[in-house]
């Protein structure tokens, strides 16, 4: 009867001893758990994490600001119409998406086509017409109700084709005048 009674002690004993350990293992998993809460609740607690003021979204007015002063610098910089997404056209346009009427915005703009419409006469005035006409062309991208860019894109394109005319006129000349050389030199 000992025999059996103390078998039947060693398994209690055994079990008491197994949930005992697993009651330990319990707690170390608790306290790796609290630990890891722990270490969360400071990181989300951080002062950036409780004030970030990148997330803020600044107010309409002051991203106006923000791209009015960037289009200032692109204009300084002469990137009027390129590079694509990072010119003063494109920044003045942000700043009328976000309001249309915006004056300084608007003034910008045509500020940008008249140099363009300036250029294109300098050019025209120098005898550069294929430069005049990209200069206008610009322009007339920028505003293409504007009727002074039509009538100026029209006498150019007539400059053009006298201009045209003229070379072709040139080289029929200069080959006759080839031809008739060449007759002069071998009847002699």
């Amino acid at each position: 009867p000992d025999t059996a009674e103390s078998i039947q002690r060693t398994k209690v004993n055994e079990k008491n001893t197994q949930t005992t350990s697993l009651s330990i293992e319990e707690e170390k998993e608790i306290d790796r758990e609290i630990q890891r809460y722990k270490e969360t609740e400071k990181t989300s607690l951080a002062p950036t994490a409780i004030f970030d003021t990148n997330s803020l979204e600044a107010s309409p007015q002051e991203k106006i600001s923000e791209l009015m002063i960037q289009a200032e610098q692109q204009r300084t910089q002469r990137r009027l119409t390129i590079p694509a997404g990072a010119n003063a056209l494109e920044t003045y346009q942000e700043v009328l998406a976000l309001n249309s009427g915006y004056e300084p915005a608007l003034k910008g703009i045509e500020d940008i086509k008249v140099n363009f419409k300036n250029s294109s006469q300098r050019a025209y005035g120098q005898g550069n017409l294929a430069q005049a006409k990209t200069e206008l062309q610009k322009a007339i991208a920028i505003d293409p109700k504007d009727p002074s860019l039509k009538e100026n894109l029209i006498v150019l394109q007539k400059a053009l084709k006298a201009d045209q005319a003229a070379r072709d006129i040139e080289q029929k000349v200069s080959a006759f005048s080839q031809r008739l050389s060449n007759k002069w030199l071998s009847s002699d």
